[in-house]
C-alpha cells in the first residue's frame, strides 16, 4: 500500500514538472457608454486574443454581431433609441472563447436634441435707444 501511494505521488510530481503550465487569461471586462445615438465600448484585454467580436441585443439572447476589432474599443454608431446589452468575445487561434464572454450592463440610448435657444430677456442698448427715440418722435408729432 505504501509503495502504491509513493508511486502515485511520484507520478503526480513528474506530471507537474513535465507538463507546461499555461495561465488562464482574465476574461475581458466590458464597459458601454452612450454618447447620443452612438455607444462607445471599451474592454480589458484577453491574453492571446487575435481579435474581438461585438454583439448587441435587446434581451441578451441570441445577439447579432455589430462589429469586430483587434483593439480594445469600438463605437457602435447610429443606434436606434432603446435599451441594449452588449457582449464582447475574444477570438484565439480562430475560435471564439465562449467561456469568457463579457456582457455590459444595459445601456439606454436616447436621441440627442440640442438645447433650444431662448431669446434674451435683455435687449441690446441700441434697440432700447432706437425705441426710445421712436417714442419721443411720436410724442413730438402729437404735440404739434
Amino acid at each position: 500500500m505504501k509503495k502504491l501511494l509513493f508511486g502515485s505521488l511520484i507520478v503526480v510530481v513528474l506530471l507537474i514538472l513535465i507538463l507546461p503550465v499555461t495561465a488562464q487569461s482574465e476574461c475581458p471586462v466590458l464597459k458601454a457608454t452612450q454618447k447620443c445615438t452612438d455607444v462607445q465600448l471599451t474592454w480589458t484585454s484577453y491574453t492571446g486574443a487575435e481579435k474581438y467580436v461585438l454583439f448587441r441585443s435587446t434581451n441578451n439572447l441570441n445577439p447579432p454581431i455589430v462589429g469586430s476589432t483587434t483593439g480594445l474599443e469600438f463605437t457602435d454608431p447610429n443606434v436606434p433609441a432603446g435599451q441594449y446589452y452588449y457582449q464582447v468575445l475574444p477570438i484565439v487561434d480562430g475560435d471564439y472563447v465562449f467561456t469568457c464572454g463579457a456582457t455590459s450592463l444595459p445601456v439606454t440610448v436616447t436621441s440627442c436634441t440640442s438645447t433650444p435657444e431662448f431669446p434674451s430677456m435683455f435687449l441690446p442698448a441700441t434697440t432700447i435707444i432706437g425705441m426710445l427715440g421712436a417714442v419721443l418722435l411720436i410724442q413730438r408729432t402729437r404735440e404739434q
